[in-house]
């Protein structure tokens, strides 16, 4: 899974998975919708992963690595090559 570190801390997340009109229009204006996963818990402490919400970040920053200040939270992502 994905990992995007929000004020440091890293956080797995999922690209939209929406229309494909949707997804050529997001990329068109320069931004990508992601889903921050997270855990849900139950009473006896059992959990299992799921989306928590979203965020809109810049498109740049999937594509080249980098840094976002949005809504008060600092958002980081490392892109790494792969190495066939």
């Amino acid at each position: 899974m994905n990992t995007i570190r929000i004020d440091g801390k890293e956080t797995p997340f999922e690209f939209e998975d929406g229309s494909l009109e949707g997804v050529r229009n997001d990329r068109a204006n320069g931004i990508q919708r992601i889903f921050i996963m997270g855990r849900s818990v139950d009473e006896l402490g059992r959990g299992r992963i799921c989306r928590v919400g979203s965020v809109t970040l810049p498109l740049q920053m999937f594509t080249q690595g980098g840094k976002c200040t949005k809504d008060g939270k600092v958002y980081s992502y490392v892109r790494h090559e792969r190495f066939l």
